[in-house]
């Protein structure tokens, strides 16, 4: 039987590969089990492997609730009106390529794609090797975040970290935030797009505006680019300045200038 790819958007699937989430929410039971591949949605990738050991019965809201660490799926999200998705699939074992695989997405796939025996292949061989670290991700359920990873010549605290500014994120109306990635909730990073965002966080900026926004995950950098840009506009920084952002509760962050 060829090896199967399950398609799966982000920020779910990095929140897989990171080990902070277990159970795949879908709109029905399957009767597939053992080993599959992970596809990242929209980019002809397969990016990982796991087992799919289970199928379980669709949870009602409370169990929504009390099962979050395994799903990851924010409470306003699994709220909303038209919310179909309660049925988990359980992986096991998900690991991460060392190296993505491209595939062949034939017209019609959306859930599962049969993959060509020479994607097989690859996937297997790299499936018994150490891919090494994976790209530094907060640890934990998704809503919870870690202290920051310590970064050399960045200063770090418990709850915040100081990012200098480039002429370039002045003039363009955004800062990076890959020093900060520890602070971010993992399912806060989406793609590259609106189309997959990511679950907002609530950012109050020393200005005094406070928006909601996702992160970028390709430019690493809040999508809300207008607020920063009205931010700066305000505090004037200059080249070599650094802001200070904050964690001041679950999913709410502050910016300021440092001095």
């Amino acid at each position: 039987m060829a090896l199967k790819g399950l398609i799966i958007r982000q920020p779910w699937i990095e929140m897989i590969l990171a080990g902070t989430k277990t159970w795949e929410m879908r709109s029905e039971r399957t009767a597939l089990r053992g080993p599959i591949a992970l596809i990242e949605k929209g980019t002809g990738l397969v990016v990982g492997t796991a087992i799919l050991s289970d199928s379980l019965p669709p949870l009602s809201p409370e169990d929504m609730g009390a099962c979050r660490t395994n799903h990851g799926i924010p409470a306003e999200m699994s709220g909303e009106v038209g919310f179909k998705w309660f049925t988990p699939w359980v992986l096991t074992e998900a690991r991460r390529l060392a190296q993505p695989v491209p595939y062949v997405h034939r017209s019609g796939a959306v859930i599962w794609v049969e993959l060509d025996a020479d994607v097989e292949m690859a996937v297997g061989s790299q499936s018994q090797m150490d891919p090494g670290p994976a790209p530094p991700i907060a640890k934990g359920p998704p809503a919870a975040v870690a202290g920051p990873l310590p970064t050399p010549g960045v200063s770090t605290g418990i709850v915040g970290v100081h990012i200098p500014l480039t002429g370039g994120n002045i003039r363009n109306g955004h800062f990076y935030l890959r020093v900060a990635r520890s602070l971010l909730p993992v399912n806060a990073i989406g793609g590259s797009n609106k189309s997959a965002a990511g679950w907002p966080v609530t950012v109050n900026f020393a200005s005094g505006e406070t928006v909601e926004t996702d992160v970028d995950g390709e430019k690493m950098i809040f999508r809300e680019r207008a607020a920063v840009r009205r931010f700066f506009e305000r505090v004037k920084p200059r080249e070599g300045d650094r802001l200070l952002l904050e964690r001041t509760a679950e999913r709410h962050f502050r910016v300021s200038l440092a001095a």
